[in-house]
């Protein structure tokens, strides 16, 4: 696609990086393993790599914390039980994301998280608009919303 399209710009959005994968082995690698960290890393770079050296720019966009999927925070969305901090997972992906704009020129990383998470919390409703209706796939209301905060952070 970079070939035949050949962008200026690409941005990443994705949670697949916090999965178990399959070793060369057969067996699978664990999240938060010293073997996930290094596979991870690795895979992020060879595609960050491949996207610069095409002569676009990458933009990563950094994981978004889960959101609580309870009903209740439709007409409670300030209680306490509707919103989740960052969870560990989470975390580790955004260091490697961070080490991998480190070290390829030409990607940004760029985050979202006090947008959606502004107490540190990560919510489901935001501003009054229901933005991730199952904590983690926006609504259609909920990706403008989120678009069009991305769009001035983008290099």
């Amino acid at each position: 696609l970079l070939t035949v399209y050949r962008p200026g710009r690409g941005i990443a959005y994705s949670r697949w990086e916090l999965a178990g994968h399959l070793g060369p082995d057969g067996k699978v690698v664990a999240p938060l393993s010293d073997k996930w960290a290094i596979d991870v890393h690795d895979g992020l770079k060879a595609f960050a790599e491949t996207v610069v050296r095409s002569g676009a720019q990458l933009a990563l966009v950094a994981v978004l914390p889960l959101a609580p999927a309870d009903p209740a925070c439709l007409t409670k969305p300030d209680a306490k039980a509707c919103g989740a901090a960052p969870d560990p997972l989470t975390i580790a992906v955004n260091r490697i994301y961070a080490r991998v704009r480190d070290e390829v020129p030409g990607v940004t990383l760029v985050t979202l998280q006090s947008a959606l998470c502004p107490d540190d919390r990560c919510h489901p409703v935001v501003d009054g608009l229901l933005v991730r209706f199952d904590g983690l796939h926006f609504s259609a209301d909920g990706a403008r919303w989120f678009v069009r905060r991305l769009e001035p952070l983008l290099p």
